[in-house]
């Protein structure tokens, strides 16, 4: 069940609906920006200053493709895009006869081995339907924050659902302090503005891991620039798709996003699962149980289940790194297990294998640091 992003709490964007749909995401340099208002005006009805980027409102007597190529016309340097309305894509049915209840102690056991315990607690942005206060949670950032859809319940859950407590379901970590942003509508509307909105805030809250299980199959160029800039800064996961199609699905196409696959537990590819340029790892993603609102607990299936496992572990090896590392380090390591992964371990998907991921973060780390790399790890495999 991957859905999408829309109303952004926090930054409060004037924002396009279903009535007013002729509205259109522009982009440019000051200069043309400058000759835009001056030459063509428009109704500002949210901007992102700093990123170059205005939310306008076609004026009366256009409609928002006649707009367009009118600018375009005046302003060739601009880019100038429907505010596309997103929605959820179709959800995974689960299988209920195969749900399994998972810990990640291994995992932790392999990140001991390679880096010590943890020294920090790290930042984690779970940008979805919101978060719900719940038994098996830990405290998210902002309380108010609850969920009407329960996609971003279930997203939290599998990533930091507090282990060892007699109840529910074990997270992948425990070392993150949970920040919600609620982008998800009760029924799966939105807009791109409120894609590109987000991503921005995320990062310039201070959080290290954005984990996206969301995205959208038109391409825009403004929400790829976007991710350019601020996967310079954060470490970007986002849930590869539900289509089971190779053609590029953002954000987790991004050259700078870690798209995430599904597989089940055989390993195998998840039938669903989006697959190529859209997947730098995969994790398991088929029929996994999480938390939901109302103190209640649900299955699930798709590419959003698997993106907060990576985005979880991710958290865990970095809690043991004191200094926050630059998010090329954790992409270069990344592509490093891919490729032993497929070439040695003969796994034709990368799926995350805990020992292997320990070892390239731990020598992505140390690369950096000018210090001596670790011995190569037994690659046999498990």
């Amino acid at each position: 069940m991957l859905l999408f992003i829309f109303l952004l709490i926090g930054l409060n964007p004037i924002m396009a609906n279903d009535q007013t749909p002729e509205n259109l995401l522009i982009q440019g340099s000051r200069t043309e920006l400058s000759r835009f208002f001056s030459l063509l005006p428009a109704q500002t009805l949210f901007s992102l200053p700093d990123q170059n980027i205005y939310l306008i409102r076609v004026p009366d007597g256009f409609d928002a493709e006649e707009f367009r190529r009118h600018v375009l016309k005046e302003i060739p340097g601009l880019l100038v895009e429907t505010n596309q309305k997103l929605h959820g894509l179709p959800e995974v049915p689960a299988n209920f006869t195969q749900s399994q209840t998972h810990t990640y102690k291994d995992w932790k056991s392999a990140l001991d081995n390679r880096l010590g315990i943890p020294k920090r607690k790290v930042a984690v942005a779970v940008v979805d339907s919101g978060v719900s206060a719940h038994e098996d949670l830990p405290l998210v950032r902002p309380l108010s924050n609850q969920d009407k859809n329960g996609h971003g319940t279930h997203v939290a859950g599998i990533l930091a659902a507090i282990p060892d407590n007699g109840r529910g379901i074990d997270g992948v970590s425990t070392e993150t302090n949970l920040r919600s942003y609620s982008v998800l509508g009760s029924h799966g509307e939105g807009r791109l503005i409120d894609l590109v909105a987000t991503v921005v805030q995320a990062c310039r809250d201070g959080n290290e891991i954005i984990n996206l299980s969301l995205g959208t199959k038109e391409h825009s160029q403004i929400l790829y620039d976007v991710l350019t800039t601020v996967g310079r800064k954060c470490i970007l996961v986002a849930a590869s798709g539900n289509d089971s199609t190779d053609r590029p699905f953002l954000p987790a196409s991004h050259p700078l996003v870690i798209g995430v696959g599904s597989v089940g537990k055989d390993g195998a590819i998840s039938s669903f699962s989006n697959y190529g340029i859209n997947v730098k790892i995969s994790q398991i993603g088929e029929d996994v149980l999480s938390t939901w609102p109302g103190n209640s607990y649900k299955m699930l299936s798709g590419t959003s289940m698997a993106a907060p496992k990576v985005s979880g572990f991710l958290a865990e090896a970095l809690s043991r790194i004191e200094r926050r590392p630059d998010p090329s380090l954790i992409l270069d390591a990344v592509q490093r297990h891919k490729q032993r992964s497929v070439t040695v371990l003969q796994d034709p998907n990368s799926t995350m294998d805990p020992s292997l991921f320990a070892y390239e973060i731990s020598n992505a780390y140390k690369r950096s640091q000018g210090l001596t790399e670790d011995a190569e790890p037994d690659l046999r495999r498990r």
